[in-house]
């Protein structure tokens, strides 16, 4: 989650010093800004959406992981969406 490796492949779609916001199931962490654009959706068993890249060079059609699209979050996101949801991320509020 930290180095954005969104494939679980050793790719990291990030780069050091780039600030993100964080929400976990556990309630240790939530968001600074709701409304900022949702990165991804981190569960146990890997992404389970994308919406906007963390490196803004990059757009969520760009990534793909062993050939498939990451399917895009819904815009009614809760962290119950998924029921094996770990982290949700979130770009920096602008």
């Amino acid at each position: 989650m930290v180095r954005a490796d969104y494939c679980y492949d050793g790719m990291s779609w990030t780069e050091s010093g780039t600030a993100l916001q964080l929400r976990d199931r556990w309630n240790i962490n939530t968001f600074v800004s709701a409304s900022a654009p949702t990165e991804v959706v981190w569960t146990k068993t890997g992404v389970a959406c994308l919406t906007q890249p963390r490196a803004l060079t990059y757009s969520a059609e760009q990534i793909t992981c062993n050939g498939k699209a990451i399917p895009s979050c819904p815009a009614n996101l809760t962290m119950t969406a998924y029921a094996d949801t770990q982290f949700w991320t979130k770009l920096p509020p602008q």
